[in-house]
């Protein structure tokens, strides 16, 4: 690596650091997107959303009709929600001098980096692995659903005993009790690893003694008579600043179990969650940059952001295993 003569390496950022030694999460492990669909979005922070009574549309009245009578009329209610969605963003400042150093490396040809770019580049991944636990929080959490559709498993149970437990058995007992069959299971990483091996399931699936092989996310949806496996593979620090690292799964060891209309609106339709968004002038991410006088030569202070609201709009369309592995 070459530098001008008589000058000095730029000072990247330590979010721009995270990225040059790769130590992100990559898009694909993110999965809040999935699990939580985004709505179009909206002109204006405040929406409301309608929430139907349960039992409305099972609950069969009376339909016959006298020669002479009429039919038997009925009110159909829903309980309306006033919400509004809510600002995420994060700011980084790149003093003036590492934008001309960067520009002067490249000429000099040295190493070559937009500091800007990067900076737009690390702030969105945080942002976006922000959302991961947010709705991760969300969907692991037991007030999520009704307690008839939440099963905490121990000892025997947990699909770790490769010997007792029935991690099939298990799935479908819940996603009967779920109103809608599932369109989608989410697993904690450390819990597909140890299913995806459990001799129960590799005899299911690929019809063996179970006594060797793995099955993959499109055998186990066949399996289940489901649409979608996610497996959540995301990473989290949870030290506070200046603490050593304390690397966590954001999706635990649990699995969660949805069903997902992609076609549903906040006032119509039923799905377990959605992701309602704002947009200003049809963009519903920006970034944006200023000036400010920080540095000898001043700096350009780099701005990104997103205004949604993760909603759980039917707890009866969802369910969820906590503790699925030891």
């Amino acid at each position: 690596m070459t530098f001008p003569t008589g000058g000095s390496p730029f000072v990247i950022q330590p979010a721009l650091t995270a990225i040059a030694i790769n130590r992100r999460n990559p898009t694909y492990t993110l999965i809040a997107d999935n699990v939580m669909p985004r709505l179009a979005p909206v002109g204006t922070k405040h929406f409301r959303w309608l929430e139907y009574a349960p039992g409305m549309g099972m609950t069969i009245p009376d339909t016959q009709v006298g020669r002479k009578g009429l039919p038997r009329r009925i009110e159909l209610s829903a309980t309306e929600h006033f919400d509004e969605c809510r600002d995420y963003g994060l700011e980084d400042a790149i003093p003036v001098d590492d934008v001309s150093q960067a520009a002067a490396s490249v000429q000099a040809g040295g190493f070559s980096i937009d500091p800007v770019a990067r900076s737009v580049e690390a702030l969105t991944d945080l942002l976006a692995l922000d959302r991961e636990v947010r709705v991760a929080t969300v969907a692991q959490n037991p007030a999520s659903y009704l307690a008839a559709n939440v099963a905490t498993l121990a000892g025997a149970e947990q699909f770790s005993d490769f010997v007792d437990s029935d991690p099939i058995g298990t799935l479908l007992g819940l996603m009967d009790q779920m109103l809608m069959q599932p369109t989608s299971i989410t697993f904690g990483q450390a819990v597909w690893t140890k299913f995806r091996q459990h001799p129960k399931v590799v005899k299911g699936v690929l019809g063996n003694a179970g006594d060797s092989g793995v099955v993959n996310r499109q055998q186990v949806a066949d399996l289940l008579e489901v649409k979608n496996i996610y497996v959540g593979a995301a990473w989290v620090n949870i030290a506070k600043p200046g603490q050593p690292v304390n690397r966590q799964r954001v999706w635990g060891k649990n699995v969660c179990m949805h069903f997902t209309d992609p076609t549903v609106t906040a006032e119509s339709g039923i799905t377990w969650g959605l992701t309602q968004q704002y947009a200003v002038a049809g963009a519903v991410k920006y970034a944006s940059t200023r000036q400010e006088a920080s540095g000898l030569r001043g700096s350009t202070v780099i701005r990104t952001g997103e205004t949604v609201r993760e909603l759980v709009v039917a707890l009866d369309c969802g369910a969820l295993i906590l503790n699925a592995v030891a």
